[in-house]
């Protein structure tokens, strides 16, 4: 009776554990599906916000930068993406007086960045090219 017993549980023991197996399997499947809807709500809410023409509107001003008719668009360049440690390069150009128009600045700026380096801060070259020859250099005959 004891060795019948034996048989029986060995026998059924393969299809419970299978079954175990797969109770655990349909245990993930079930809480990957919850978290897929749970995505696909999040993923309809922000479709139906594209609905919206304020957001669609607000996206564009953010995003790409747009203005409306009349007003004025202005990007601040270098703010975020120039690290702190890395040295500032250009020319400082000095504020403008407030008795002075808005566009002497911009002028300044341009006439300060055109202009060369003063004669000390220039390296020495070895013969300017409007430099008149020596005075023992011989004349050149020309055919």
């Amino acid at each position: 009776m004891l060795g019948v017993l034996a048989i029986l549980a060995a026998s059924y023991a393969l299809p419970v554990r299978a079954w175990l197996d797969q109770r655990a399997q349909l245990e993930q499947v079930r809480t990957q599906r919850d978290e897929l809807a749970a995505e696909v709500d999040a993923l309809r809410e922000a479709r139906d916000l594209w609905d919206d023409p304020a957001y669609v509107r607000a996206q564009a001003r953010e995003r790409l930068n747009y203005v409306l008719p009349g007003e004025v668009g202005l990007v601040v360049l270098g703010t975020e993406s120039t690290p702190e440690d890395e040295p500032v390069t250009g020319t400082i150009v000095p504020a403008v007086d407030d008795d002075q128009p808005w566009w002497s600045s911009i002028v300044a700026a341009f006439t300060e960045v055109g202009t060369d380096a003063a004669p000390s801060e220039a390296e020495p070259n070895d013969a300017a090219p409007d430099e008149a020859p020596p005075d023992d250099a011989a004349p050149v005959d020309s055919p």
